[in-house]
C-alpha cells in the first residue's frame, strides 16, 4: 500500500515511502492515530512492516516509484503513516525520498522534527509543514520552518491542546510563503483534551489579519468529532485540495 485512500480533506491519495516514527517531542505519542492504525489494523495487510512493532521507523524503497505511476496530477500525503524527518532516518534516505516527488504531483508533508528541514533543497511541488500541539512546539518548530527552502509552508496544529501564536507574526516575515494552518481537536474515545474557541478565533484571526494565510478548521474534539465544525457561523474549510 505506497498509494493509499484517504478520509484526509486536503488530500486526494496517501504515498508511504516510509512509515513509522519514534516519537522524540511528540506530546500524543501515547494515543497517536497513526501507530494504532498500523499496529492494529494494517499489521496484517500492509507488506514491508517490521516485526515486533510495525510502527519502527522503515524505509520502503520498493515503493519509491509508485508515485510516478499515477497518471493524473494528484495531491499526495506524504509519509503521513510516519515521519520522513525522523532520526532513524539518514539524509540520504531522506534526499532519495525528496527524489521521487516528481511532477506533476503535489506533495505534502509535516514533521515535528523541524530542525531537519534547513539541511534539505525542497523541490517547488512540495508543501512543507510543521506539527505543534501548543506554544512550546511552535516556539521550537517554526523559525526551522521559516529557514527552510521550501516555496509552500504550512502549519498543522492537531491536536490542538493550547493557545497558539505563529511567529513571524506577519505574512512578509514569511516571504508570502506561509499558506495554510490547519487547526484540529484530540479525537479520542475518553478524556480528549478540549480544544477552545477562544484558541480558534484568536488563530483565525492571526491568518485573516497578519499572515495572509488559508485558515481551515478541520475538525472538533472528543470520540466523533465534526468534520469542519462552524467557528461563529462560518464553516473555514478553504485551503482543502489548495494546498
Amino acid at each position: 500500500m505506497a498509494i493509499g485512500n484517504t478520509s484526509i480533506p486536503y488530500l486526494e491519495k496517501t504515498f508511504h515511502p516510509v512509515t513509522g516514527c519514534i516519537g522524540d517531542g511528540c506530546k500524543c505519542k501515547a494515543d497517536c492515530w497513526a501507530a494504532d492504525l498500523i499496529r492494529n489494523r494494517l499489521a496484517g495487510t500492509m507488506k514491508g512492516l517490521p516485526e515486533g512493532d510495525p510502527f519502527a521507523p522503515t524505509f520502503h524503497e520498493d515503493r519509491l516509484g509508485d508515485a510516478a505511476a499515477l497518471k493524473r496530477p494528484t495531491v499526495l500525503g506524504l509519509g503521513f503513516f510516519g515521519d520522513l524527518l525522523d532520526k532513524a532516518h539518514a539524509d540520504a534516505v531522506v534526499r532519495r525520498v525528496i527524489g521521487a516527488m516528481v511532477l506533476p504531483h503535489t506533495y505534502v508533508l509535516t514533521t515535528k522534527q523541524a530542525y531537519r528541514l534547513p539541511d534539505f533543497q525542497w523541490p517547488d511541488n512540495a508543501v512543507v509543514g510543521v506539527s505543534c500541539c501548543d506554544q512550546d512546539d511552535a516556539d521550537a518548530r517554526l523559525h526551522y520552518l521559516r529557514a527552510c527552502s521550501a516555496s509552500r509552508l504550512w502549519v498543522s496544529l492537531e491536536p490542538l491542546i493550547g493557545l497558539v501564536t505563529i511567529y513571524p507574526a506577519t505574512a512578509a516575515e514569511w516571504g508570502g510563503r506561509l499558506k495554510t494552518v490547519v487547526v484540529g481537536g484530540e479525537h479520542k474515545a475518553v478524556g480528549a483534551r478540549p480544544m477552545l474557541r477562544s484558541w480558534l478565533r484568536s488563530l483565525r484571526d492571526q491568518c485573516q489579519d497578519d499572515l495572509g494565510a488559508h485558515f481551515v478548521l478541520k475538525q472538533g474534539s472528543g470520540a466523533y468529532p465534526k468534520h469542519f465544525p462552524e467557528l461563529d457561523g462560518v464553516v473555514y474549510d478553504h485551503g482543502c485540495r489548495r494546498m
